[in-house]
């Protein structure tokens, strides 16, 4: 199971810090950024229900993640 995130990220190194935080506290998800995408693509996979905590550390940053269809 995966999701795709568009962000408002812009900053490889706040990407690097978001990517290891959310990869230490669920050590079992994959994560990645793709910044170079015109949405700022954020990939996430094999996550059983992980996407509230996931927007909430994003939106801690005083970024916008949302879910593309």
């Amino acid at each position: 199971m995966f999701e795709v995130f568009k962000t408002n990220i812009e900053d490889s190194n706040l990407a690097d810090q978001i990517a290891t935080s959310f990869k230490s506290v669920f050590p079992n998800v994959h994560v990645n950024f793709d910044l170079s995408d015109s949405d700022r693509i954020f990939r996430v996979e094999n996550h059983p229900d992980h996407i509230s905590k996931l927007e909430e550390l994003i939106k801690n940053t005083g970024h916008h993640c949302e879910i593309l269809d």
